[in-house]
């Protein structure tokens, strides 16, 4: 499974403030989503937990408010997409697939660099005229045209066009 958070801005600045997560990630539509086999996760008493069916475990997760056993994820409002191979447990993820980045500095860049999907492994740069299969690489360069939504600290600010990087600092 990958997982994914159905958060509203105000809680996703919620979490960034208070719970302290890092100010990255994916933005992609519930359609996108939901068209790749991904559902909402059920929240269950332990009763009901512990006697759900087989297929159900992927999607289920323990909902408990006694003293003691606590266990409530529901503002996490979570989607899971299952993955199709068990052995190579990814989602193939395209900027086309992203509706916006969630960065943590305005000048944030993706990396060129090229990696094998399967084993993690960097590629070396393409020969000329070469082109990647898609289905063994991820190409990152792409990455830089999908909308960003920067998090300066306090407050969100939809990036249009990219900032140039700051400058070095001479003294450093």
């Amino acid at each position: 499974m990958v997982c994914f958070s159905e958060s509203t801005l105000d809680h996703l600045r919620f979490l960034l403030l208070h719970k302290r997560w890092s100010p990255v990630g994916v933005i992609v539509s519930k359609q996108w989503l939901w068209d790749r086999g991904g559902a909402m996760v059920r929240y269950l008493r332990p009763d009901h937990y512990d006697r759900r069916a087989e297929h159900d475990k992927p999607w289920s997760v323990r909902h408990d408010t006694r003293p003691g056993n606590y266990s409530d994820w529901t503002h996490e409002r979570e989607w899971r997409v299952p993955t199709p191979d068990p052995e190579h447990p990814f989602l193939m993820l395209g900027p086309q697939d992203v509706q916006a980045l969630l960065v943590d500095r305005p000048y944030w860049q993706p990396s060129t660099t090229v990696w094998h999907a399967l084993n993690g492994s960097v590629l070396p740069p393409p020969a000329p005229g070469m082109v990647y299969d898609p289905a063994q690489s991820l190409v990152s360069g792409p990455w830089a045209t999908v909308p960003r939504l920067f998090w300066d600290g306090s407050g969100f600010q939809w990036l249009t066009s990219r900032p140039p990087a700051p400058a070095p600092d001479p003294g450093a």
